[in-house]
């Protein structure tokens, strides 16, 4: 790369970042980014990572009795926002940190083993497994080290790259009220090419579909999935396992089975991906 790209392409990271950039640096690089389709792709990319990278940080209210406590303490007055985040508690009252931190993680660790005994008959194991992949992948997309190759909020173009890109069976991207297609992404496994694609919730979490056609996972083992886990998928269930930072869904949509990880409300991904008859 010659030095003049490299010049862009750092002052694109600035401009992402927000950095102090003088007058004539902001206006050369929005002119780059508006002639450039090459430098423009690469500022959405920017863009979208940091956008990933900083949803995984959620603001929520702190507990009542906690704030009570807090309040009395520093003689803060009730009338301020009664909205707080956890982190910014946790940062000035380490000592509540340290406590309220192990409570939580007794909390979670309880949940994850009740969860993980109510499914003990779906056993997930192996590099080649859709489960562990799905999840591996969502964790790549968060660290920003998964970027999406084509970027788009339309359906139809998101089937239409994948249609191109090699795979070969029908895709279901569907619009969810309320969220943003992000982009999509297509992987080769054992010679077939497998589809993948991102939405953006209202709340900045993130949905990752990642969907095989059936016969990929039962007759060519391209990719695995407890065999008693895709009967219970094509008797019309859907099987939800949650931990401490996501949710992850296994359904079908057509003739696809579906694995979805996300880290926004569980209800939400149910209602817009779950009819099921009976949930696990």
């Amino acid at each position: 790369m010659d030095m003049k790209n490299l010049e862009i392409l750092n002052l694109i990271a600035a401009y992402v970042d927000k950095q102090n950039l003088s007058a004539d640096e902001k206006i050369k690089i929005e002119s780059s980014i508006a002639s450039d389709p090459e430098l423009k792709m690469e500022f959405q990319i920017q863009s979208l990572t940091k956008k990933l990278v900083s949803s995984k940080i959620k603001r929520v209210k702190t507990p009542d009795a906690v704030r009570s406590k807090i309040l009395k303490q520093s003689n803060i007055s009730s009338k301020k926002n009664n909205e707080s985040s956890l982190f910014s508690f946790f940062l000035h009252k380490p000592i509540y940190a340290v406590s309220y931190g192990i409570v939580l993680l007794a909390f979670f660790i309880v949940i994850f083993k009740i969860n993980e005994s109510k499914n003990f008959r779906f056993e997930f194991e192996g590099a080649n497994n859709m489960f562990i992949q799905a999840g591996n992948n969502f964790n790549s997309i968060l660290a920003g080290s998964l970027k999406p190759q084509f970027l788009s909020v339309n359906p139809d173009s998101i089937r239409e790259f994948f249609i191109a890109s090699g795979v070969n069976y029908p895709t279901e991207v569907q619009l969810v009220n309320g969220w943003s297609l992000v982009g999509a992404v297509v992987s080769e496994n054992h010679g077939e090419k497998l589809a993948h694609h991102v939405y953006m919730t209202e709340s900045d979490a993130i949905v990752y579909v990642f969907q095989v056609d059936e016969n990929l996972l039962m007759n060519k083992k391209i990719i695995e999935l407890p065999t008693n886990l895709i009967a219970f998928i094509n008797d019309g269930n859907c099987f939800t396992q949650r931990d401490s930072t996501r949710t992850v869904m296994i359904t079908k949509s057509g003739n696809n089975i579906c694995t979805i990880v996300t880290n926004c409300d569980p209800i939400i991904l149910s209602a817009n991906f779950c009819t099921q008859k009976n949930p696990r």
